[in-house]
C-alpha cells in the first residue's frame, strides 16, 4: 500500500482477513473451526504466519478444551515497513482482505461504479500458491481560489488574487480570533513528501492546493471542520475577516459551508476580497457645498529601504 502521489509506503493501515469457504470434513460436513473462521486484524508494515493452536500436551484444542481437528490461527513475526502484508503458511481456500479504517487525509478508493476498492478477495489452491496486489491512496484534496470581487466601475471581474496567506483551523467552536480551534498542517503537493506546511499563498492565479486534510476515521459519519483563515490580503486589497468553512468526512467528501447554504460534493472553495478604496470629498467654506474641478495627486510617502521596496 503506498501514497498515490509520493510512492512513499503507508504503514500501520489495519484490514480484517477472514476465510469465507468452509473446509468439509471426509463425509462433507462442515468443520466448525478453521482457519480464520472469524476475521483477525492484520496491518501493512507487519509480517504474519500461520500457527496450529495447541494445549500445553501439544494436542489441539479449543477454549473449551475439547479436542478438535485443524484449528489455526496467525501470529505476527516482525515489521517489514515497506507497507506490505507478507502472511505465509495460509492452506488453501478463499480469504478476503477487508481495509477496516481508512488512513486519515486520504480518500476512500473507488472504482468507476462509485464501489468501494478496499475489499479483496483471494484464493490459494494448486493453482495459485501465491497471490497479491498493489494498492495507492491519494491525499484528500481542497482547492482554495481567491479572486476580487466583481465592480464594473473598477474594471473589476473576479481578478485572480496573487499573494493571500492563509492558515487553516481545525474545530467547531471558534472564538474571537480563531481561539478554542488548532492550527493544522498539510500539504502543498500532492507528490513532494516534504511540502507539508500551516501556512500558504495564493498564485498567480488566486489559487493554492491543500492537500492531505486529518480526516476522523472512528465512525462512519464522523467529519472534521476547517476553517481558512486569511492572515494576509493580497496587495491593495482589505483582509477577508470571515473565514470559509468546510467539513471533510472519513472519505475525503468536502462539503463546503456557505451563507447561503451548503455546496457539497465540491473541493473548490471561492473566497472574494474588495479592493482598499480612498474617498475624497472637496467642500467650500460652508462645508456643505461641493467643489468641483479640484485636483489631487496620490503620494506614497511610507518609508523606503536602500533597494527602494
Amino acid at each position: 500500500k503506498t501514497d498515490a502521489g509520493t510512492k512513499e509506503p503507508l504503514n500501520e493501515v489495519v484490514y480484517t482477513l477472514k476465510r469465507t469457504d468452509v473446509p468439509k470434513d471426509a463425509e462433507g460436513n462442515d468443520l466448525s473451526d478453521y482457519l480464520l473462521k472469524d476475521s483477525v486484524e492484520v496491518k501493512t508494515g507487519h509480517n504474519y504466519q500461520t500457527i496450529k493452536l495447541t494445549d500445553k500436551s501439544g494436542k489441539q484444542t479449543e477454549e473449551s478444551g475439547q479436542q478438535i481437528s485443524e484449528k489455526w490461527t496467525i501470529q505476527e513475526t516482525g515489521r517489514n515497513m515497506e507497507g506490505k502484508i507478507s502472511i505465509t503458511g495460509l492452506n488453501w481456500g478463499t480469504y478476503v482482505l477487508t481495509e477496516k479504517t481508512e488512513l486519515s487525509g486520504y480518500k476512500l478508493e473507488k472504482d468507476s461504479d462509485g464501489n468501494a476498492t478496499n475489499t479483496h478477495t483471494y484464493i490459494i489452491d494448486a493453482n495459485q500458491l501465491s497471490v497479491s496486489h498493489e494498492e495507492t491512496n491519494a491525499k484528500n484534496s481542497v482547492v482554495l481560489n481567491k479572486t476580487s470581487i466583481t465592480d464594473t466601475a473598477l474594471e473589476l471581474n473576479n481578478k485572480p488574487l496573487a499573494g493571500a496567506e492563509f492558515e487553516i483551523h481545525e474545530g467547531n467552536n471558534c472564538g474571537g480570533e480563531h481561539t478554542g480551534c488548532t492550527k493544522v498542517n498539510f500539504y502543498t503537493s500532492a507528490t513532494d513528501k516534504n511540502s507539508q506546511t500551516n501556512k500558504v499563498t495564493t498564485d498567480s492565479d488566486g489559487n493554492v492546493v491543500i492537500y492531505g486534510l486529518p480526516t476522523d476515521t472512528s465512525s462512519d459519519t464522523a467529519k472534521k471542520t476547517y476553517h481558512l483563515v486569511e492572515e494576509k490580503a493580497p496587495k491593495g486589497y482589505i483582509l477577508q475577516t470571515t473565514p470559509a468553512t468546510l467539513t471533510i468526512d472519513r472519505q475525503g467528501i468536502v462539503e463546503i459551508r456557505k451563507k447561503s447554504g451548503n455546496a457539497e460534493g465540491t473541493s473548490v472553495v471561492s473566497m472574494q476580497d474588495e479592493p482598499i478604496r480612498i474617498y475624497v470629498k472637496k467642500l467650500g467654506e460652508s462645508g456643505t457645498d461641493g467643489l468641483t474641478g479640484a485636483t489631487f495627486t496620490l503620494k506614497d510617502t511610507c518609508p523606503k529601504d536602500e533597494s527602494g521596496k
